[in-house]
């Protein structure tokens, strides 16, 4: 079995290599013999399969590397959002909100539209960009008016 164990992978007559000596490669019959190891134990494939599959390893691993940074720097970008987002639905509230049976009443339309803005996701920004000179958040009605 000596006469079997070539330390390079030329192809030899397949008359004359046994089947456990021979390349495994899975797509299609491979007359090489196969690698050895440095403790000369053998590998399943040839050197020249080996080469291939290592060099394909290679380019999932860094396609994988790339689309986990390119992940990554996305959600660097909205992660002011997903914190502000655990913040609110981290809250506790020490009240209960039941649902009431009547309206509360009629508001005026600046403060429908001021009510609306609150609610929606709109920032605070879009809110007084939209209300423009009709409202403003900050603008304080003097007493007795």
């Amino acid at each position: 079995m000596a006469a079997f164990l070539p330390t390079t992978t030329a192809t030899v007559n397949n008359t004359m290599i046994p089947p456990a000596l021979k390349c495994s490669y899975r797509s299609k019959p491979c007359p090489n013999i196969r690698a050895t190891k440095m403790n000369g134990e053998f590998h399943k494939l040839c050197e020249y399969h080996r080469r291939r599959a290592n060099l394909n390893q290679q380019r999932v691993h860094q396609r994988r590397k790339l689309r986990e940074l390119d992940e990554a720097a996305k959600g660097e970008r909205c992660s002011f959002d997903s914190n502000v987002s655990d913040i609110e639905y981290d809250l506790e509230f020490d009240f209960e909100c039941e649902p009431s049976p009547s309206p509360c009443g009629d508001l005026p339309l600046p403060d429908l539209e001021i009510l609306e803005l609150l609610l929606s996701d709109n920032q605070a920004l879009d809110a007084q960009s939209q209300l423009g000179a009709r409202t403003s958040f900050f603008e304080l009605s003097p007493l007795g008016v």
